[in-house]
This record gives C-alpha cells, structure tokens and sequence, in this order.
C-alpha cells in the first residue's frame, strides 16, 4: 500500500518538474534563459513533445503517468526482494492492493478533473494494471495504444 499511496504522491510530486511551470524553472529557482522553452535539451523537448502528444497535450496526465510508472517499479522491485508476499485473498493481492489505492488517493488529487478520471484514463495506460486485473485486449481498460513515460 506504501507503493500505491504514499509512493505515488512523492513521485507525483517530483514529476511536476516537467509540467508547464516546471520545464522554465532551473534546478537553482531562476527561470531559464531568455529565447529558452525549457532547460531541457532539444532532443529532451522532441521526446517530451511526442510524449505529450500520445496524451493529448495533457501535462498532468504525462506526470501521473511517470509517476505511476516510477511507483510501480519500486513495488515490483519490492516484491522480488520480499520473502514474504501478502495475498488477501485468491482474488487480491499486493499488485491489485498498489492500483486499488493509487485510485483512493486520486481521490484528493486536485490537479485532475475527477477520481474516477484520474482512475480510469491512467491506469489504462498501464500493462500492469491489465495484467494484474486480467483485462480483456483491446477492451477500455486495455487499449491497444498506451502511452508510456519511461517505458
């Protein structure tokens, strides 16, 4: 639950460095140089642009979709390391546990329109998800386009 929670909303957290405010700001607070978009560098500016466009110009949904990403990876690093995996029961697990509660959390996320959006739009991106809730192929929940962050 640390993974899918509080997990989530640090790396969500971090990847504001790359929302509309963050991409001008330099590490030290001073705004970038003038005639710069961004301190990123002009391949860095190709992928994010192309990375943005997978999501629809959305900003906020290509950070969650990092932070999930990030998140994620920490948990199934976890899990490979723990000599002892929680299962709930035969239908929940750890995996389904992590997503149930980054859904809660969306829930007091101001920077999306709603929780169930939040919800449903990130989490289709995502093949764990699909893997873990055994999501149809092509269905809503597991479309065949995904965007991806770092994947």
């Amino acid at each position: 639950m640390f993974y899918g929670g509080l997990g989530f909303a640090f790396t969500l957290a971090v990847m504001k460095m790359q929302d509309p405010t963050g991409l001008r700001v330099l590490a030290d607070g001073t705004p970038v140089a003038e005639g710069r978009s961004s301190w990123l560098s002009e391949s860095g500016t190709r992928a994010y642009e192309q990375k943005l466009a997978c999501v629809g110009g959305e900003h906020a949904m290509l950070s969650a979709i990092g932070a999930l990403e990030i998140a994620y990876a920490a948990l199934s690093g976890g899990m490979r390391k723990s000599t002892s995996l929680v299962e709930i029961s035969r239908q929940i697990n750890e995996k389904k546990i992590f997503f149930a509660t980054l859904c809660r959390l969306s829930c007091a996320i101001d920077a999306f329109r709603t929780p169930t959006t939040i919800c449903n739009a990130l989490l289709r991106h995502s093949r764990d998800f699909s893997a873990a809730f055994h999501c149809m192929s092509g269905s809503g929940m597991n479309p065949f386009n995904k965007c991806a962050y770092f994947t």
